[in-house]
């Protein structure tokens, strides 16, 4: 099959702008609840059964540990999650949704979902062939880029990074 960059760079561009155009609506929603969508996104990468490692979710965001902990110091100390150390190695911090941003979570994955809802209704879309495109393309991307982080010099531009 031939390479069609254009589609590509299209696609590209088109999911760059739905994702700003969400996050544009979003960021008002989360200012008026006093929350940062920085902030949105750890949250809307825990749960309140399942806790998480700092360190598990600083590579699912591909933050930097200081940048990470200011971000969760704040949600502590709004008590949007629990913070605590692992009681066989202090260095290991878990942490988890309260019920409080569980809550702020559905509540604003709600509202992004009804974005698009509005803004879709009438469209004859099908969604189940658009979401299982766009799941190929995601699931290709993991594995192009895990392929890179073994080790040839293009991983770190994958993971944003550069070793010395």
């Amino acid at each position: 099959m031939a390479e069609d960059t254009g589609g590509i760079q299209e696609l590209e561009g088109l999911l760059q702008r739905i994702v700003i155009h969400l996050n544009k609506h979003v960021k008002c929603r989360l200012a008026k609840k006093g929350l940062s969508q920085s902030r949105f996104w750890v949250i809307n990468n825990l749960t309140a059964d399942q806790p998480l490692t700092m360190g598990d979710l600083q590579k699912r965001l591909d933050l930097s540990s200081a940048t990470l902990t200011g971000l969760v110091d704040g949600l502590a100390e709004n008590d949007l999650v629990y913070r605590w150390r692992d009681d066989n190695d202090r260095r290991v911090v878990f942490l988890a949704l309260t019920p409080a941003s569980a809550s702020l979570r559905s509540e604003i994955n709600q509202y992004r979902c009804e974005l698009l809802r509005t803004a879709l209704s009438g469209q004859q879309i099908d969604f189940d062939s658009l979401n299982a495109a766009l799941n190929i393309v995601l699931s290709h991307l993991k594995l192009y880029c895990a392929k890179l982080k073994d080790g040839s010099k293009t991983a770190n531009d994958c993971q944003g990074r550069t070793k010395p």
